[in-house]
């Protein structure tokens, strides 16, 4: 339900994860990435998606906290006021937690992971979890050594 109010025509978890199974099951390594971690929101889920992520053969998963850079900070405060009222204010503030007091921390790394106790328990849980469903052990090392540049954009499509 919450995917897809965040996620407005995008394909659901299931579909994405039927994608994934279907790849795995040809000999495709497949990973998943936990995006994005909505701290007082999504974050509860983060153990359940990476076991079913694993029930469906990934080998490789990472994630990535909720960034709220400019332009996206009044939409997703608005969206957030709107959908999960109750929730805003903890939501935000976490959000705050994560990023050095402010809801965006644009130093790479940070913003993507954020700093500070909270961040911690959040990387983790993830490992935790990863370590239990075995995801992330044995990093697959894909070969490049066949891949030819298209002279052509049209090359890709023909």
């Amino acid at each position: 339900e919450l995917s897809n109010r965040l996620e407005l025509r995008a394909s659901t978890p299931r579909r994405c994860l039927a994608a994934v199974r279907e790849l795995s099951q040809k000999g495709v390594p497949t990973g998943v990435m936990i995006a994005l971690i909505i701290p007082g929101l999504t974050d509860s889920e983060i153990e359940a998606i990476i076991g079913v992520a694993a029930a469906n053969a990934v080998s490789e998963c990472s994630y990535i906290l909720l960034r709220l850079p400019n332009e996206v900070k009044a939409l997703f405060t608005e969206w957030l006021h709107c959908h999960r009222p109750l929730a805003a204010r903890r939501v935000l503030n976490l959000v705050r937690a994560f990023h050095g007091a402010r809801l965006y921390n644009s130093a790479f790394g940070q913003r993507q992971k954020g700093d500070g106790p909270d961040a911690k328990m959040i990387l983790d849980r993830f490992s935790r979890a990863a370590k239990e469903y075995s995801i992330n052990v044995d990093p697959k090392v894909l070969d490049c050594t066949r891949f030819c540049p298209p002279q052509s954009q049209g090359e890709l499509f023909g």
